[in-house]
Order: C-alpha cells, then structure tokens, then sequence
C-alpha cells in the first residue's frame, strides 16, 4: 500500500510539468514509468510511443513499450520489437532479457533458456530480474539441480512482506544442514498462503534434524497448523512477525528448504497428503445433500497478486459454468465477498464459508467433498496436502512448479490432476474439459 501511495504521488508530480510543456519527454518518462508500477500499462505505453515519436527508437524505450506488451499479454507485438533490437544489436543483454520474458510467457521455454543464457553470458549472476527467470525456466523444465541454486538469489524481487522477513531473520546466520543441527531453526513464511502449505511437508523432516523449529504461517493457517505439527514437540509455529533471535539461532526461508534438503522432483516427500482436518470434522456438515454430488470450487485469487488476472476465471464464464451442471452442489471454497460472480449465483451454488474463519473450516469442507476444482492459488494447495481429489486449472504460462506444459499430474500432490490452458486467456475449452469430466466422475 506504501508503495502504490509512493507511485500515485509520482504520477501526480509530473501533472504541472505536463500542464506547462505537454512535450516534455522527462516527465512523460517518469509518469510512464509510475503508471507501470501501478500496472496501468496501457496508458504507460501509449506515453512511452509519444516519447518515442519524439527522441526516436531508443533501445531502453522501446523495451519499455515491449515489457508493456508482455504485461498486456501482447507476445507477438513484444516478440516483433525485440527482435528489430536485436537485429540492431545482437549482443545487448538487457534484449535477451526481455527476449527470455516473450518466450517463457509464449511457453517456449527451450527459446527462453538461450535468451535468458544470453543475457547471463553478458551481465553474469548481477542482473536479478535474469537469474530468477533463468531459475524458474530451469526449474520448470525440471533441472532442478542448476535452477536451485539460482533460485536462492529471488530476494530482489519477492513481495514487501517476505522481503521484510527476510531482512529481520538474515541478522543471524543462515542454516548450514551439513553441519549444524543443534540449534534453533527458524523458518520464515513467504510468498503466499498456498506457498507456506506447500513447504509446511517439510515441517516435520527440520524438526528430526535440528534441536527445534519454529514456523512462521499466516493467520488463517494457524489452527490447522498448530494441531496437525502438535506430535512434535520441538515444532512450534508462530504467526508472521518478528521472532526473537538468539546466538542458537538459525534461519531458513520457507522456499529455501528445497536447496537445503537437496529436494528432486522424485524426491518430494508426502505427495499422499500430510495435513488433516478432522478435529474439525463437524464443519463438513455444512455440505447440504450427500444424496448429490459435491464439488468445492475457488475461481478468484488475490486480487493483489501480479497474475491474478491470468489466473484467476472471468466470473461470466464461472457462471455458465455452474449452471451447466445443476444436479451437483458446488461450494464456494471462499466467502461470497472474495468470489465474486456476474450475476445472480445459481441454486447449486453454496457459500458455506464466513468471513475471517480460519483454513481449517475450509479443510474439513473440503475431506466432506467428492471433489475440488480450483485455480492456482491456496485452495488447490490445502486440497492437495489434504489428499482429497482436487483439479487444478493452470493458465498457460503457469508458476514453475506445475513443470512443462506436458505434465498433467504433479510430484507435490498424489491427488491433484492439472488441467492447463494451450492458448492464453482461453478458460472456456478448459471448463468445458471439467463439464465433460463432472460428468464421466460424478454422473
């Protein structure tokens, strides 16, 4: 929120500069470049071409307007600028960059690994945006043992909130798992609440390996967490904050356990599930009919998070969706003010969730159902450490532990299929995949 403040505040700055010289191409830069962080791309390149019409093609501006494309899913028009650079200067690194960003959005990963390389070969490890693209190709494509490492240098570009983790547990030294294990390991939550599910598998593992862990989980986590770890008594999890650090103390970023541990695809632990729901068991109750099939179902995401316009569903097409098939009861995974519909919600539509009630109601909404149908975001991730049967509907240039485009299972999780667009933006063949496949499941 700071910064958005931060970036309305500098697009407010440029207004008397504009009002006195509408030309002048500084300012237009500046308020070009406020409105990209605030993701108004589109007027940011409408700026950034009236800036070019005045100083030329300049290579840095016209990769501005190229990143725009990107962000506005525009990859040809992108991929048309870029290579008219490249064809000017086949050795600019920051090209390349951009070049890797085209082709991983296309899906071409093989294309973005060289470009991405290219870059590299330039501007070695120092260009951030780079190595965290080059970590997540390699990790996509399942070279898990070059992408790790790469992966360890994010910290540039992670949310405020992990950076600010990050920051307060980097005062005391990193874990080293070769050599130390008694000592106090902290480990730090971040990313999303889907993120800390996934790595909470690993959980159990730190704690037969140091003298205590102790966890931070976001709040709607807490309950779910602190009973389903409870066996351990050298595990504690701890809401996000500030934990008390002492000389014993070690630390370890949540995403960090795979480096640590050496994780592999075919090495990850407790793909069956690992979580459990059933001190709360009465909350499945809230599922109406055992008499008709029932679906959890999570369309939206954050709408905070930099995809979510790609990942999440367009509530039109939810709507038809559900409509199609009116002998199952589909439950809202979400309450009805985060999910929104265009619409009057259908009868088979409930919305068994309040406001501000914590993961384990959902948890135990979700082992009273016959199925989970959810985006990306933290629903699949609960479902799957759960073991309930949960389809996940992956945007085509999807996060990179979903793996290629191939894949249609996933080594996170035994019980999630996933279900992947091939062309972007295009959620109706997938939906309609998932009606056809309703039908042949549940009748």
């Amino acid at each position: 929120m700071a910064q958005e403040m931060e970036w309305s505040s500098a697009v407010g700055r440029t207004d008397a500069t504009l009002l006195h010289n509408p030309q002048n191409p500084q300012a237009m830069l500046d308020r070009a470049v406020a409105l990209s962080q605030l993701n108004e791309w589109r007027p940011a390149i409408r700026l950034w071409e009236q800036v070019r019409r005045i100083i030329g093609d300049r290579p840095s501006l016209m990769r501005n307007i190229a990143r725009g494309h990107l962000r506005l899913r525009n990859e040809q028009t992108a991929l048309s600028i870029i290579d008219a650079l490249l064809v000017r200067d086949a050795d600019d690194p920051e090209t390349w960059a951009v070049r890797g960003v085209a082709m991983m959005q296309s899906g071409r990963l093989d294309e973005a690994l060289e470009a991405l390389r290219r870059c590299a070969a330039h501007r070695g490890l120092d260009h951030p945006e780079n190595t965290l693209n080059l970590s997540t190709t390699l990790l996509t494509l399942g070279r898990w043992d070059e992408g790790l490492p790469l992966y360890e240098r994010r910290w540039p570009h992670v949310d405020a909130s992990t950076a600010t983790i990050h920051r307060h547990l980097s005062t005391v030294p990193a874990w080293n798992p070769a050599t130390e294990t008694e000592i106090d390991l902290v480990i730090g939550a971040e990313q999303g609440i889907g993120d800390t599910i996934m790595m909470a598998r690993y959980l159990p593992v730190l704690a037969r390996r140091v003298r205590t862990v102790t966890a931070m989980a976001q709040p709607p986590l807490m309950a779910l967490f602190t009973r389903n770890f409870a066996p351990f008594s050298n595990l504690r999890v701890v809401p996000l904050g500030e934990v008390p650090l002492t000389d014993s103390s070690r630390y370890l970023m949540s995403m960090s356990i795979l480096h640590a541990l050496n994780v592999r695809p075919d090495r990850i632990v407790a793909p069956l599930g690992y979580l459990s729901a059933a001190a709360w068991a009465e909350h499945g109750g809230r599922r109406r009919s055992r008499s008709r099939p029932a679906v959890g179902i999570s369309w939206q995401g954050s709408p905070g998070h930099p995809d979510d316009d790609i990942r999440s569903l367009p509530p039109d097409l939810v709507l038809s969706f559900l409509k199609r098939s009116p002998h199952i009861n589909f439950y809202a995974l979400s309450p009805a003010s985060l999910l929104p519909l265009c619409g009057t919600a259908p009868s088979n539509l409930h919305f068994p969730v309040a406001e501000g009630e914590g993961l384990e109601v959902t948890a135990a909404l979700m082992e009273a159902m016959d199925l989970v149908i959810s985006i990306d975001s933290a629903p699949c991730h609960l479902a799957g450490a759960l073991g309930v049967p949960v389809w996940t509907l992956l945007r085509r240039h999807a996060d990179w532990r979903w793996g290629t485009s191939l894949a249609e299972d996933t080594p996170w999780y035994g019980s999630m299929a996933l279900m992947r667009q091939t062309t972007m933006g295009d959620w109706s063949t997938i939906l309609d995949q998932v009606t056809q496949g309703l039908r042949h499941r549940l009748g």
